[in-house]
């Protein structure tokens, strides 16, 4: 994928080729980053799922989100 925006579905799966990306998989087989519940890690094979859509609670952003809604609501 080459867009940031892209919005993944459940179920879909996300990967790093380590032929087109070495460092990448790399970096991404030795880090330690702690995994949200909603994703399911397969680190030998370089890929994540998302197994379901993250509650608001779960997502690691200092977002208020109704503050969002209300600047749009404008």
């Amino acid at each position: 994928m080459d867009r940031a925006a892209f919005h993944v579905k459940p179920g879909q799966v996300i990967s790093i080729n380590a032929e087109r990306s070495p460092a990448i998989a790399e970096l991404a087989r030795k880090t330690n980053a702690v995994i949200p519940p909603y994703l399911e890690v397969d680190r030998d094979n370089l890929k994540v799922t998302l197994a379901r859509e993250p509650l608001p609670d779960e997502i690691p952003a200092g977002v208020e989100i109704t503050r969002v809604v209300e600047f749009y609501a404008r």
